[in-house]
């Protein structure tokens, strides 16, 4: 048995409403994620091992799109800055945060709307970028 790194559960289950793409490497064509596609790449691990998200990286190209999505509704705005992470900017904090768990709720949401890599799967091989 090998110590392949999957996706999980719940992070498949986090783009679910939002439209996503996959894409099985032998197929030519992405598909639309469902609940019924999710099923299967749970049941079946062969089968999940071929599959991979088609998500936005979270880079310098995409900042400025990005940080568009940072604004909260109470007026909190937070900044992102490739290699460093996040940081609530309506405060003048030089605090950064390095991972999505800091982040609000509402940008949360907003950023898996978009399709950006919020858990770093692009990286390790888990999905494959899209522009």
């Amino acid at each position: 048995m090998t110590d392949q790194k999957t996706i999980s559960l719940a992070q498949w289950c986090a783009y679910l409403p939002y439209g996503i793409q996959i894409k099985h490497e032998n197929f030519e064509r992405a598909a639309k994620l469902t609940a019924a596609k999710i099923e299967n790449i749970i049941d079946n691990p062969e089968f999940a091992a071929k599959v991979k998200l088609l998500l936005r990286p979270m880079n310098e190209a995409n900042k400025a799109h990005i940080n568009e999505l940072m604004q909260t509704s109470t007026n909190t705005v937070y900044r992102f800055y490739p290699n460093y992470g996040f940081s609530d900017i309506s405060d003048n904090s030089d605090e950064f945060y390095f991972s999505y768990n800091c982040l609000p709720y509402e940008i949360v949401q907003k950023l898996l709307a978009a399709h950006y890599d919020i858990f770093n799967l692009i990286p390790q091989g888990l999905a494959l970028p899209i522009e």
